[in-house]
């Protein structure tokens, strides 16, 4: 599951495809792990986001896991965040991809940790 991934999955992501119905080492989870690890050591501004993404990835989970509508967050979110993050990268569109991930991830933060103060 998400939870006990140590740190390496992301988080989001991997709670909407396993609501899909995919497997952790699936296509769309592998791609975006590679994406993300190859950027991380490319780009500083990149790496203190996602660590700033991991620290607050769970408790985002958790707000959605305990949400009424969580099956159609997930749903939502497969399709505005996994989806279009893996058809850019998938094309070499990696900045496209990282500015997509950032703003979706930004919008979760708003609405489900209102006490984030940037």
């Amino acid at each position: 599951g998400w939870s006990n991934s140590g740190g390496s999955g992301c988080f989001i992501t991997t709670a909407c495809v396993e609501h899909m119905g995919l497997t952790d080492d699936c296509e769309q989870l592998t791609i975006l792990r590679l994406f993300r690890d190859k950027l991380v050591e490319e780009d500083p501004k990149f790496r203190e986001q996602v660590l700033e993404y991991y620290r607050n990835a769970p408790r985002i989970v958790q707000k959605i896991m305990e949400s009424n509508d969580k099956d159609l967050i997930l749903d939502s979110l497969y399709h505005e965040l996994v989806e279009p993050c893996v058809q850019l990268l998938k094309t070499e569109h990696n900045e496209a991809a990282k500015n997509h991930y950032v703003a979706v991830y930004k919008k979760l933060a708003k609405k489900y940790i209102a006490e984030q103060k940037h």
